[in-house]
């Protein structure tokens, strides 16, 4: 049994004796600090609505009741608004020695994955550069990754992967040949093709003095040989947008001339999506009747998103009482002091520049006060739909320990969704936009990469209408900044993976 199990069963058990329900937003999980312990809970602060008190009091009496209750327990300790922090004990582990002990090789394997085929690629050595410690460290992780999915009851085969094909490489070949040929007869003995990148930093604008330089941006020497669309460096490029725009239309352009067999196809071009998903907001759906759809926006060659954030914002408003500072003992309600102590109350690991992959984070970005009032503005981010919840959850609850802690102050709580994880809209009758996709990946030669987004898309808004919508790459880099630079060729690729899907949803419209 995890321990993460374990430790709810102790949990129930617990309610079970406060006459409480499990609550549907408990977490139990690993702590993302260990000085705060092994795991942490916020069910104290999930179930004080329930038990009608404040969180803090009943996480003290739940830590009470399950020092009692749970003798593998080191310790147990309150912290911040409610939050129940555990250690694990001696006694936990033994149990967990004599289990691996008695279970030898059959310890930890499970049917969770039975009947699936997963392929682990690892290692993916560049013929363009060294092997290194890195190669060495991704094959130990593969190698680790597919037996614990072998585990699982997975039917799993391990590649190893090497990048030696396709034009990129084609055109890095012919640009080391014709050099070692200028080494060895000259350097006017054979020119270098012009067509290329020919590796080093470029000049974005040589005026200004402006550069993109391979120190900073190294992922660029991966396209020696190819075509490269950049700024002037007074700008950003615009490549999420612009090319998409391009690739979409030129897609048209081939269909229409060769006459290419097509379903049904309708267009969407939406303005504001990095402040909100405002276009794809107003998006009138009596014109847009589809089943499924697709966003080109962002990513490197072969990227595949069709997981997002869950986002949502919420605004503390907070009115204190004003006085002057002569005669303001016991009167005086500070706003700026509550707004602190709510940040206070906040996971300092949980926020945006402490978090990566998928997890989540509550970030406060802004504080505006003044003697009267103030006002908290907060970003809500998570992948997990429980997980977003609870953090909605924990933020309301430090909002209601403010106004038990200051009851001649005023404050306020206005929570938002913005839009919802692509995945969470995934079914079996719409999984068909998922699948043309990865099969006009193959039918262009792209390998696919798939990630977890930290941020939505149009296709967020979208898919919590009904209508999947997955995301495709543009295949530029540097986005939204003065360096950001398209291969031309990765381009043509995200072209001819817009080409496939359309024929793949004409072959399928015919039956």
């Amino acid at each position: 049994m995890r321990a993460e199990q374990h430790l709810e069963a102790s949990f129930r058990a617990v309610l079970k004796n406060m006459n409480l329900p499990w609550p549907d937003k408990a977490v139990i999980e690993p702590s993302k600090d260990p000085k705060h312990g092994d795991l942490a809970s916020n069910l104290a602060l999930v179930s004080a609505k329930a038990a009608g008190m404040p969180p803090r009091e009943l996480a003290a009496k739940m830590a009470e009741a399950l020092r009692n209750e749970d003798t593998s327990l080191a310790s147990v300790e309150v912290a911040g608004p409610g939050f129940l922090n555990f250690r694990l004990g001696d006694q936990w582990y033994a149990g967990v020695m004599n289990a691996v002990e008695t279970e030898k090789d059959v310890y930890g394997t499970n049917d969770s994955l039975k009947g699936q085929k997963i392929m682990v690629e690892f290692v993916s050595a560049n013929p363009t550069g060294p092997m290194h410690m890195g190669n060495a460290r991704g094959g130990v992780l593969g190698d680790t990754l597919a037996s614990v999915l072998a585990a699982c009851g997975a039917d799993v085969s391990r590649e190893f992967y090497v990048n030696d094909a396709g034009h990129q490489i084609d055109k890095f070949a012919r640009s080391i040949e014709v050099r070692y040929l200028q080494l060895i007869n000259g350097e006017d003995s054979i020119a270098f093709p012009e067509d290329g990148y020919q590796g080093g930093d470029i000049c974005l604008n040589k005026e200004k003095d402006i550069w993109l330089k391979t120190a900073e941006h190294p992922e660029i020497e991966r396209y020696v040989g190819d075509d490269i669309v950049v700024s002037d460096g007074t700008s950003v490029l615009g490549a999420g947008d612009k090319s998409a725009i391009a690739n979409v239309m030129t897609a048209f352009d081939i269909v229409v001339k060769e006459n290419r067999p097509h379903g049904d196809i309708y267009v969407a071009f939406v303005p504001d999506e990095e402040i909100g998903l405002l276009g794809a907001k107003k998006i009138d759906f009596s014109k847009f009747p589809v089943d499924f759809a697709y966003t080109v926006d962002c990513c490197e060659l072969g990227e595949v998103v069709y997981e997002t954030f869950n986002a949502g914002s919420a605004t503390i408003r907070i009115k204190g009482v004003t006085a002057h500072p002569m005669s303001s003992k016991g009167v005086l309600v500070n706003p700026t002091l509550i707004a602190t102590d709510f940040v206070q109350m906040m996971d300092r690991g949980s926020t945006p520049e402490c978090t990566e992959g998928t997890e989540g984070f509550v970030w406060v970005n802004s504080i505006v006060s003044n003697p009267s009032q103030a006002t908290v503005s907060i970003k809500i981010r998570d992948h997990n739909r429980e997980k977003y919840e609870a953090k909605k959850a924990l933020i309301a609850s430090a909002v209601e320990y403010l106004k038990v802690r200051n009851p001649r102050a005023r404050i306020e709580l206005e929570v938002k969704d913005m839009y919802g994880n692509i995945a969470d809209a995934l079914t079996d009758d719409n999984r068909c936009a998922v699948d043309h996709l990865y099969r006009a990946l193959e039918i262009a030669g792209v390998k696919a990469n798939t990630i977890a987004m930290r941020g939505g898309t149009d296709g967020s808004y979208l898919s919590v209408k009904g209508i999947l919508t997955p995301n495709y790459f543009t295949g530029a880099h540097n986005f939204h900044s003065n360096c950001e630079f398209l291969p031309m060729k990765s381009w043509e690729k995200s072209l001819e993976v817009t080409l496939a899907i359309i024929d793949l949803t004409a072959k399928n419209a015919r039956g």
